[in-house]
């Protein structure tokens, strides 16, 4: 499958976070609440994987920008350049997350890559969100990825709860590939927000992926398992840091070990 917040692309880590704060600020009391209005965030960040089998490592670069109107109202963009297998790839990216209602939210984006040589030609997602009593929240998804030449469908159900400054939650995700079967996937995170606005998460993920991964393979779909540890820890008032360590198996392929550290600077 091709996910929306999969582990290995670094702004949908990012993107997992806001998603997780705004959440957070729906209105239960056994939810995290954010510790003030942060009018406006901006984040640069790298991250470096090395590849078995003899493959060529991957690079990427991002730069993201984040405005926030209130603590359930958002808009952000970015910037991504990735570098894999000598190709390299350019992606711009705009979102919104939007309340409908007192305990439901719309969250939606649109991506594209003028290159796509790897990274798909466009990608759009839309997303609502309900809170319940009790720390839950509901999540149902659809998003369209537009490789060249493999069109992808992808469906995901999230279901997370919160209490006192931790988190689980669940996501179910289907999809599928013109000319391939549908695929199914799972991914079970678990989080701890420490000092307000800081968290520490950790991720299973377990399916099957469709990933474009360059010449002379290009799309493939392969059973993967992807082990995560990711988080944001805010160092001051203005600056705070953005990891991600990752180990993924990609069946026999090869195996991908990464790494991501980014800076975030609040006004």
């Amino acid at each position: 499958m091709i996910r929306h917040n999969t582990p290995s692309e670094a702004p949908f880590v990012l993107l997992l976070l806001l998603s997780q704060s705004i959440s957070a600020a729906a209105g239960d009391d056994d939810r995290p609440s954010e510790r003030r209005l942060d009018p406006l965030e901006i984040e640069a960040a790298f991250t470096y994987e090395s590849l078995t089998n003899n493959a060529a490592d991957w690079r990427s670069a991002y730069f993201e920008i984040l405005k926030k109107f209130d603590p359930r109202t958002a808009l952000y963009g970015s910037f991504r350049q990735t570098q894999r297998f000598s190709l390299s790839d350019q992606e711009f990216l705009a979102g919104i997350y939007y309340p409908l209602a007192a305990d439901l939210s719309l969250f939606s984006d649109v991506s594209m890559s003028p290159s796509h040589h790897l990274l798909p030609q466009w990608a759009a997602v839309a997303e609502l969100q309900k809170g319940f009593a009790g720390g839950w929240v509901l999540h149902a998804a659809y998003r369209h990825i537009e490789f060249e030449n493999a069109p992808t469908n992808l469906g995901y159900f999230l279901a997370e709860r919160y209490w006192g400054e931790f988190r689980a939650s669940y996501t179910l995700y289907v999809s599928h590939l013109r000319g391939s079967t549908t695929t199914l996937s799972h991914r079970i995170t678990g989080s701890w927000y420490y000092e307000e606005n800081n968290a520490l998460n950790v991720s299973f993920s377990l399916g099957d992926e469709a990933e474009n991964v360059g010449p002379p393979r290009g799309v493939l779909t392969s059973r993967v398992a992807a082990y995560s540890v990711f988080g944001r820890h805010w160092l001051t008032d203005a600056w705070a840091c953005t990891y991600e360590l990752l180990i993924l198996q990609q069946a026999d392929f090869y195996t991908r070990r990464g790494i991501r550290l980014g800076i975030r600077y609040r006004i």
